[in-house]
C-alpha cells in the first residue's frame, strides 16, 4: 500500500467505541496534529483561521517561546462588496486551501510563493498578481539534527 492508502485504511479500522473516551481536548489536540501533519517543510500551515477569540490569540502568543516553529498572526479573506458586479473583469483569488493551481505550481514556486498563497484566479486578479501580491517577510531557517 502507499502511504495515503494505509492511513486512510487504519483510518477506517478505528471504531467508535475506541474513540469515545477522549475528551474534547483530546479531540482539539488531535486535530491541531493533523493539520501540523499536513504542512510541507518550512512552509507556513494555518491551524485556526476562523472564529479565532482574543483569548486563543492571546494564550498562543504568550506561550510562543514554548513552542518552535509556531507562530501567531493575522489572516484575511477577499471579500466582494458588490457581489458579481463587475466580478468577470475584476475576477478573483484562490483560497488558502486551493492555494496554487497544480498546472502553475512550478512557475509560483520559483517566484517565492508558498504551495498554500492565495493568488489572482481569473481577470485583474491574474493579470496584475505580480504587482498586487505584496511583499513577504523574509525569514531564514536554520536547521540541524539537534532534538530540543
Amino acid at each position: 500500500m502507499d502511504n495515503a492508502t494505509q492511513y486512510q485504511t487504519i483510518l477506517e479500522r478505528i471504531t467508535k467505541k475506541e474513540i469515545s473516551h477522549f475528551s474534547t481536548a483530546d479531540r482539539n489536540t488531535m486535530l491541531i496534529k493533523k493539520e501540523m501533519d499536513k504542512a510541507y517543510a518550512l512552509t507556513p500551515q494555518t491551524i485556526k483561521n476562523h472564529h479565532v477569540t482574543a483569548k486563543e490569540y492571546a494564550m498562543v502568543s504568550e506561550h510562543l517561546q514554548e513552542l518552535p516553529g509556531v507562530n501567531a498572526t493575522t489572516d484575511w479573506e477577499r471579500s466582494y462588496p458588490f457581489e458579481g458586479t463587475f466580478r468577470n473583469i475584476l475576477g478573483s483569488v484562490t483560497s488558502e486551501k486551493q492555494g496554487i493551481p497544480s498546472e502553475k505550481l512550478r512557475t509560483y514556486l520559483a517566484k517565492g510563493y508558498n504551495r498554500n498563497d492565495r493568488i489572482g484566479k481569473s481577470g485583474l486578479e491574474e493579470q496584475y498578481e505580480d504587482l498586487l501580491r505584496g511583499r513577504k517577510e523574509q525569514i531564514e531557517y536554520t536547521t540541524n539534527s539537534k532534538v530540543m
